[in-house]
């Protein structure tokens, strides 16, 4: 509020030298970014307590998507020298998913490894096919998650507690949310970790789906 506050009265125009202006904008963007995802998570929270999880389901290209993906977080990632890599074979086949409902779900995932993430680290991203199923997995080489806290990272509100990382929208929203999300797909969503080595989260979308089906025919 503070930010936009003071664009509003003109002191960034007037007060504030080129470099600075660039600087206090792009902080307030990022800003800006991390509570629209917040919202995000909060309504997606409202409406799966209200037992809602609609789906537009179309026939997503995952190679597309990830794209989109590495665009919108770069900028965020390379503020702090993290690489992002997309590791997808061509010609994947498509599948039947809410384009945006998986997009918002791999976006919870990389800025939560770029959260966690020490400078000059690196997340890449898998696809591949694998038994019927189109298989994603988010890699990074961040500080690990305790194995004893791995079964409850998908817990609704659990918040993976550093002293070096907190934050106001935690790891736990994110990752229910997400988990939600995958099984309204009728996939599946997990983690493997180890501390001192990084995370993989993984989750499947079905190449078929009678839930596609279903949804289709009303």
């Amino acid at each position: 509020k503070e930010g936009i506050s003071l664009i509003c009265d003109g002191i960034i125009t007037e007060k504030l030298k080129d470099g600075e202006r660039a600087n206090f904008l792009e902080a307030l963007r990022h800003e800006v970014d991390r509570l629209s995802r917040l919202i995000q998570n909060l309504a997606g929270l409202a409406k799966m307590d209200l037992g809602k999880t609609d789906l537009i389901r179309k026939s997503m290209n995952i190679e597309v998507l990830l794209n989109d993906v590495v665009e919108l977080m770069s900028k965020l990632a390379n503020k702090r020298r993290i690489s992002i890599i997309k590791d997808v074979p061509s010609g994947l086949p498509e599948v039947p998913a809410d384009y945006d409902k998986v997009m918002q779900v791999i976006v919870n995932l990389v800025s939560n490894a770029i959260k966690f993430s020490h400078q000059d680290g690196r997340i890449i991203i898998k696809a591949w096919m694998e038994e019927g199923s189109l298989k994603i997995c988010v890699e990074d080489n961040a500080m690990g998650i305790p194995r004893e806290e791995l079964p409850r990272i998908f817990n609704k509100l659990y918040s993976l507690d550093t002293s070096s990382n907190r934050s106001s929208d935690g790891i736990g929203l994110g990752l229910y949310i997400a988990r939600a999300i995958i099984d309204s797909h009728g996939g599946k969503i997990w983690a493997e970790s180890e501390m001192g080595k990084g995370s993989r989260f993984f989750f499947t979308l079905p190449q078929k789906s009678e839930l596609c089906k279903a949804s289709n025919e009303k």
